[in-house]
């Protein structure tokens, strides 16, 4: 059994974790498509290879790419990182809160439309995932995301702005009233809090409709590969 793992652990390293800046995007994307799934469909099984900071590592620099589909199913598999670990209730080298970090910025202005509403849809997903997690994120990575969901509301795209109301509606778990906002609204930078006031009776609506991720994460994969 041992010897099963180590041999796993060196292939991942040779053919999923490592392989350099020059490999082109399909290869990349197929890199990131990879992670995502064994983090979907085996996580315990990857974490204990030991490799856990180099798969986090690998899914960090693919998050840089300035191509859709690389960039999304680097932030689909960062997602599934980090749903399984809290559910662990864990975060070995502060793995997790690197790759919230990056999903934070992801989620952010300057990037494509595609590109943050994906991010703005994986933090609804992560939400909806952890239900046994209360709150699932800290208030300071609340926050953290609050800014640039916020922001999103305010875009005249559809897409990025549907995407953002329903990730706020469940990080804050509306839900479930106001005991969320009312922590994280200090942590907020003055814009910030205008926008939440202004939203508030949006995303409490939002979250009496109980919106789901699930009807589009059967074909994730099939939208990734569909896009050039």
């Amino acid at each position: 059994k041992q010897w099963y793992q180590r041999r796993v652990a060196i292939t991942a390293g040779d053919n999923i974790i490592s392989g350099g800046g020059n490999a082109d995007a399909q290869i990349k994307h197929g890199r990131a498509m990879a992670l995502a799934g064994l983090f979907k469909y085996s996580p315990d099984r990857i974490c204990k290879l030991e490799i856990l900071r180099s798969i986090v590592m690998s899914i960090a620099k693919l998050l840089d790419s300035d191509k859709v589909p690389v960039c999304n199913s680097a932030c689909y598999a960062a997602s599934h990182v980090i749903i399984h670990l809290l559910k662990r209730g864990d975060d070995p080298d502060d793995c997790m809160q690197h790759l919230l970090t990056c999903l934070v910025q992801n989620c952010s202005h300057g990037t494509s439309n595609d590109i943050r509403s994906f991010a703005n849809n994986m933090v609804h997903m992560i939400s909806i995932s952890t239900p046994g997690v209360d709150p699932p994120l800290s208030d300071q990575n609340i926050s953290k995301f609050l800014v640039p969901l916020l922001d999103s509301t305010t875009r005249k795209i559809p897409l990025v702005r549907s995407s953002s109301e329903s990730a706020i509606a469940t990080l804050l778990q509306l839900n479930h009233g106001d005991e969320i906002v009312e922590r994280v609204k200090g942590l907020l930078d003055n814009k910030s809090l205008d926008t939440l006031y202004r939203f508030l009776p949006t995303a409490r609506r939002v979250a009496n409709d109980y919106r789901t991720y699930s009807s589009h994460e059967d074909d994730l994969f099939g939208k990734f590969s569909s896009k050039n």
